[in-house]
């Protein structure tokens, strides 16, 4: 039996951390003990934790504060594996290799494309230098999209060895059995959904710019929590959208809600691989993204013709959005996503690499 601990920093409604959850949840039992350590117990996707995965909350908010508790735990537990998928708790972790046993193997996941997303931290040039001495000594690096690969060797020298492509696991037969009857909104010509974290990265204020040019008869559906929501709801009223974009917060089950769209919409700035756009895809919803928007567009080869639009924020966006067809209907469509992106193939695959690796 191999143990392994996967290392999240909360169970916040973001895509990392639901990929670590869906990785956790369908692991094969006979072969490996999956266990969670997470540096914060709150966050809404904790009722997504399977009843039998043990759970050690290290109760700190930052993770400076919890290095010693994290690495303490770690060496009691004695893991044939560690996971992680953060990337300040990446670097943590294989800085502090030599303090844990020998035999433990360090996998870590990249789930954004470090040259934007490490811009966007405290201390920039401090986890550039931090990924480029630290990545190349881990056991595996996993990549959700050609993008991250190329940045993993060109960027951060780890060799071509130790890298894996994994694409983010989706339960496609779960996503559409949560929602049966799609949720339309017949008061609108247009209906539209945008989910993520309410964040500069994320671009759903640029979003909010392009859709006031739009007809006054297309309805947007934001989904999600995050800091930038008092400036989004600024925002919103400024632009005089209060009657057809609305915030609805964190939902448990999205689908329902995104199945019934025209179309899902991805604005951001930068992305590895969206996690919410695969899974619109699943539920039979084509996705218009901007360039910058990460991996999504190497699927465009494997995806039905006009399932996945790639337009530039502004005037493209814009002429996308009014070109996109009305649906109005009344139950699920067709999966729209690739078997490779399927929970079951994705989590065999990560079952190889870990039984390869130790």
């Amino acid at each position: 039996m191999v143990r392994i601990v996967f290392v999240i920093p909360s169970f916040s409604g973001g895509g990392a951390e639901r990929v670590m959850l869906t990785l956790i949840k369908h692991i094969d039992r006979k072969h490996v003990e999956p266990i969670l350590i997470v540096m914060n117990d709150q966050g809404p996707l904790r009722s997504l934790i399977p009843s039998d995965i043990t759970v050690y909350d290290l109760k700190t908010v930052r993770l400076r504060n919890g290095i010693y508790k994290l690495i303490n735990k770690i060496r009691n537990l004695e893991p044939s594996v560690i996971i992680s998928t953060f990337t300040h708790i990446n670097v943590t972790l294989l800085a502090l290799k030599p303090l844990i046993s020998k035999p433990t193997k360090l996998i870590i996941r990249e789930a954004n494309t470090p040259s934007r997303s490490l811009k966007s931290t405290h201390s920039p040039n401090f986890f550039r230098f931090m990924c480029r001495h630290y990545y190349p000594k881990a056991d595996v690096v996993l990549c959700s999209s050609a993008l991250i690969e190329n940045e993993m060797k060109e960027k951060f020298k780890v060799p071509t060895s130790k890298i894996f492509r994994l694409n983010n696991p989706i339960d496609i037969d779960n996503i559409r059995s949560f929602a049966p009857v799609p949720v339309n909104h017949k008061d609108f010509a247009k209906y539209f959904v945008a989910a993520g974290r309410l964040t500069h990265q994320k671009g759903f204020d640029r979003l909010l710019v392009d859709f006031a040019k739009t007809p006054r008869d297309f309805c947007l559906i934001i989904l999600g929590e995050g800091p930038e929501l008092k400036n989004l709801t600024k925002q919103i009223k400024s632009l005089d959208l209060q009657k057809r974009v609305f915030l609805e917060g964190f939902k448990e089950n999205p689908w329902s809600i995104i199945s019934g769209a025209d179309a899902f919409l991805l604005p951001s700035r930068w992305e590895g691989m969206s996690n919410v756009s695969l899974e619109a895809l699943a539920c039979g919803v084509s996705v218009i993204a901007t360039p910058e928007a990460g991996g999504i567009r190497e699927i465009l080869k494997f995806v039905p013709q006009g399932s996945l639009t790639i337009a530039p924020s502004g005037e493209h966006f814009v002429k996308a959005l009014v070109k996109t067809k009305t649906t109005h209907i009344h139950e699920n469509r067709p999966s729209l996503l690739p078997n490779d992106w399927d929970v079951v193939n994705v989590t065999k695959k990560f079952e190889n690499i870990i039984l390869n690796t130790i």
